[in-house]
């Protein structure tokens, strides 16, 4: 018997791309589906586009509840949903047909916490851009969120630890929250390559004005505070990228640094690192000898 998945759709102002990406939610393999819209305070015709697309299906659930931003309404959702696996899915983005089906057989499969697919970012729908990020783990996260929002995991781990940080983190990162406060318990994640999400740009530049970068500083420097080992993995992060690209220091700049300095990178680079290409990208590992034990930290 299929496990039922609960896919929750938090939507706001979300009447020109919701009916798309309802459908694609619709048209997927694995049909034990409930479909959650939590509507966070729409002004715009959301609520006659969800509503009519629920005509059509059953598994289609829409709710209202006043603004008060999209992680309060994704906990809202999650306390009444009743499936036993949640994934969030935008209401501006897409998935693949198989999507759903892939994620719950590699958590069924593997013994995985959390299945996080691939993904395509696009502005128009034919001019879409792949996006391989590595798989996600504790070293890897402490320097970015590799891990998609649209996630497949159990609805018990997101109620036992606590579900998304509305408070701290009520300005973004909230997901990015999520995936770190799972993996500081110990629970794993792998990346599905059978499952595709489709993220979609609107290309308007907000993200990166002076403004959205002090926040952005601002929630990483709250993400430090609260978990010590985002701050330790990237200090190590830095010092991983100045050993790895100290060939690639412009030449105008090698000859001020004391040639002395230079014989020492090149030894610790030697010793440190293993390069390795495979399938067009390059990995580096670090070695670190520590009683005579070797331990190893993937980059």
């Amino acid at each position: 018997m299929c496990k039922l998945v609960s896919v929750i759709v938090p939507c706001y102002n979300s009447e020109k791309f919701i009916q798309e990406s309802l459908f694609s939610v619709l048209s997927q393999t694995y049909r034990d589906l409930e479909v959650i819209c939590i509507d966070d305070g729409s002004k715009d015709s959301t609520k006659e586009v969800i509503q009519k697309v629920a005509a059509l299906d059953e598994r289609v659930l829409y709710i209202y509840q006043e603004n008060t931003g999209v992680a309060i309404a994704r906990n809202n959702a999650v306390n009444l949903s009743h499936g036993e696996y949640i994934v969030f899915i935008d209401s501006d983005d897409l998935i693949s047909p198989n999507f759903v089906e892939s994620l719950v057989n590699a958590i069924e499969t593997t013994g995985c916490d959390v299945a996080t697919p691939f993904f395509y970012k696009f502005e128009k729908p034919f001019d879409m851009q792949l996006c391989t990020p590595k798989v996600p783990s504790k070293f890897r996260m402490a320097s970015d969120n590799v891990c998609v929002c649209a996630s497949l995991f159990r609805k018990a781990d997101f109620i036992r630890l606590g579900g998304f940080d509305a408070v701290t983190f009520r300005k973004g990162f909230e997901d990015y929250d999520l995936w770190l406060n799972f993996i500081s318990h110990g629970l794993k994640i792998v990346r599905v390559k059978e499952a595709y999400s489709f993220y979609r740009q609107h290309g308007d530049g907000s993200s990166f004005n002076a403004g959205a970068l002090k926040v952005m500083a601002e929630l990483n420097q709250k993400l430090k505070d609260k978990y010590p080992f985002v701050k330790k993995y990237q200090l190590l992060n830095k010092f991983t990228y100045i050993f790895t690209n100290f060939d690639e220091i412009p030449p105008k700049v090698m000859p001020l640094i004391p040639h002395g300095l230079k014989r020492l990178f090149y030894k610790i680079s030697r010793f440190v690192f293993r390069k390795k290409v495979e399938k067009g990208y390059t990995y580096y590992k670090i070695f670190k000898l520590i009683s005579f034990k070797l331990r190893k930290y993937e980059v």
